[in-house]
């Protein structure tokens, strides 16, 4: 599967467009990823309850979820290397005057505002992603990056919080932040799809539109199920330590992944990885409807994970693929932190206190939605996407 060129940029230039992109999506993503880590430090610095913990993560995502909205529908309009270079000054002074902030309601203010630029910065470093070529490996690229990091993040971060605190990890965030911002001013101007789209083709192609379509519907099923993937393990009496281990290991496996996706898209197309994908996704969820032994649970946890490596890159580049002027993968991040944020919503309305069946089959319902989605975006495209 190919694309025409949409950059024009020296391999150098490329590398530094993509390290940076990846770098900033990664770092915003850090917040979502170790949050449990993160709500633990708020908790023990400021002493809030649960119920404020939960207002307070859900002001953040919401903030820079609406942020995300209003660039994505601007983007056309901006400057990409001057907001960049804005929003991660944003994130970083607001993340600095986070530490210095002596109660909860000015520090969660703050952090809101900081969310803020999150959203900003995350948008168009995928937009400048989406103007590159070869989507499988950009996108695949930036899934393990994300994933690992997070990963490694989860391993290391206890400790370090452990003898830092909270401010240490948020000056850690605000030094990154400023560090990269320095980077983003080098990025040279990428005339990309964007600036050389003619004023006909101003809105999202129907074949993008469905692809952002598919990306919402899996965000659904990926939450649902990960919501309450652990608390199944617990009902099924396996040990926090065993299915610690399973999770880690599926997070990992998960990241490694992608590094085949550009390959077998070569060979296979997408059509067909998406659909098998899809099969052993459900076949995972729909095991963890019994009452399944360790052994099971692990299998269907891990090759769930394994499966969904593969799935959402895709998603994402088949996206970039049918974005023929740049309007619809800036619009990836907020589309997804939507169906992200309305999954548990879902989740909770088909959940009853003697199973946790609902969710699993709502996550197979959402899940086989957007591989549909997925196959008609392939089929509408033109020329035919899926050659060798």
């Amino acid at each position: 599967m190919s694309a025409l060129p949409t950059t024009s940029l020296p391999r150098r230039a490329v590398v530094l467009v993509w390290a940076l992109a990846v770098a900033t999506i990664g770092l915003a993503a850090l917040r979502f990823n170790v949050l449990p880590l993160f709500v633990g430090a708020v908790v023990t610095k400021f002493g809030i309850g649960s119920a404020r913990a939960g207002i307070f993560v859900s002001a953040l995502f919401a903030a820079s979820t609406a942020a995300g909205v209003f660039t994505s529908l601007l983007l056309h309009r901006l400057n990409r290397r001057l907001v960049l270079v804005s929003s991660l000054i944003w994130v970083s002074v607001g993340t600095t005057l986070s530490i210095l902030a002596k109660g909860f309601p000015v520090f969660f203010v703050m952090q809101v505002i900081t969310g803020i630029g999150g959203g900003v910065m995350g948008v168009v470093c995928y937009s400048l992603l989406g103007d590159l070529d070869h989507e499988d490996l950009v996108f695949g690229s930036l899934y393990a990056v994300t994933v690992l990091t997070a990963a490694l993040s989860l391993y290391v971060l206890p400790a370090f919080l452990a003898r830092f605190g909270l401010d240490g990890l948020l000056i850690g965030a605000g030094s990154a932040s400023l560090v990269l911002a320095v980077l983003a001013w080098f990025v040279p101007a990428v005339n990309g799809k964007l600036s050389r789209s003619p004023a006909a083709m101003h809105g999202i192609t129907v074949p993008a539109a469905i692809g952002l379509t598919a990306i919402f519907l899996w965000s659904v099923s990926q939450s649902v199920y990960w919501v309450y993937v652990e608390r199944l393990g617990y009902g099924f009496g396996l040990s926090a330590g065993f299915i610690g281990s399973v999770l880690a290991t599926a997070t990992l496996g998960s990241g490694a992944v992608p590094v085949i996706g550009a390959t077998l898209s070569r060979r296979f197309g997408h059509a067909k990885p998406l659909l098998v994908c899809t099969a052993i996704m459900s076949a995972g969820l729909l095991m963890l409807t019994d009452r399944p032994t360790g052994l099971w649970f692990g299998a269907a946890v891990i090759g769930h994970s394994l499966a969904w490596g593969l799935y959402e890159p895709y998603l994402n580049s088949l996206t970039a693929l049918a974005d023929v002027n740049g309007r619809a993968v800036p619009w990836i991040q907020p589309v997804g932190g939507i169906g992200i944020a309305l999954g548990p919503l879902f989740g909770s309305a088909v959940v009853t206190d003697q199973s946790l069946a609902g969710p699993l089959y709502a996550s197979v319902l959402t899940l086989v939605a957007s591989s549909v989605c997925a196959a008609v975006s392939i089929r509408r495209m033109s020329p035919k996407p899926d050659r060798p």
